[in-house]
């Protein structure tokens, strides 16, 4: 093995160097021990859930030398940890290719729940207590409208000038740490154990 590809879903037209240094950024640890093997790490932003499975299917006929890897939004609940492939079956309808499930990955239902999970930089943002997330204890299992409400309420209450979605991400997610949240089935645990083969 000399390579380790990764399939995300994101990364808006022209946005693409700036979405991989970010990725590159968030998994500094696992590509550090992934690079002292010389074995290369490339992040591919590939615009749309759909766009990025569909890369990663023909990536594993293009690159069959490679580690190539999916990486997604759950999207929703994940019923059975383990088993990303028969999540994304019957939510997606998505065929397994020839790819165990070690090559397919999940993140968070959505990703404002990384901010939800970091209740002390949410607070140190919102420069308040924040009622709406006390009895929050599995963010895992809050679905995704959910999560994007609370959000939304958050940005009203603080008469924020826009209080869409993206916006609010890219000003709180400058601000946080999603390696402080760690299921078993999230990106920084999923990618340290891929960087020890």
């Amino acid at each position: 093995m000399s390579e380790i590809r990764i399939y995300v879903e994101g990364g808006r037209p022209g946005d693409e160097a700036r979405y991989r240094k970010a990725f590159n950024a968030f998994l500094a640890a696992p590509i550090q021990r992934v690079r002292e093997k010389r074995i290369q790490w490339q992040v591919i932003p590939s615009k749309s859930r759909n766009q990025a499975y569909d890369a990663f299917c023909y990536a594993l006929i293009d690159h069959p030398n490679s580690i190539n890897v999916l990486l997604v939004d759950a999207e929703a609940f994940v019923a059975k940890r383990g088993m990303p492939w028969e999540h994304l079956k019957l939510r997606d309808n998505w065929d397994r290719p020839d790819a165990d499930d070690n090559r397919c990955h999940l993140m968070v239902v959505t990703m404002e729940a990384w901010f939800i999970a970091d209740r002390e930089i949410l607070t140190k943002h919102f420069r308040k207590p924040l009622n709406l997330v006390d009895d929050i204890d599995d963010i895992e299992r809050v679905p995704k409208q959910k999560v994007e409400q609370i959000m939304e309420k958050l940005a009203r209450e603080l008469i924020f000038e826009n209080t869409t979605r993206s916006p609010m991400a890219q000003n709180c997610s400058k601000q946080f740490a999603p390696t402080l949240y760690a299921p078993s089935h999230s990106i920084a645990i999923a990618f340290s154990t891929l960087s020890m083969r």
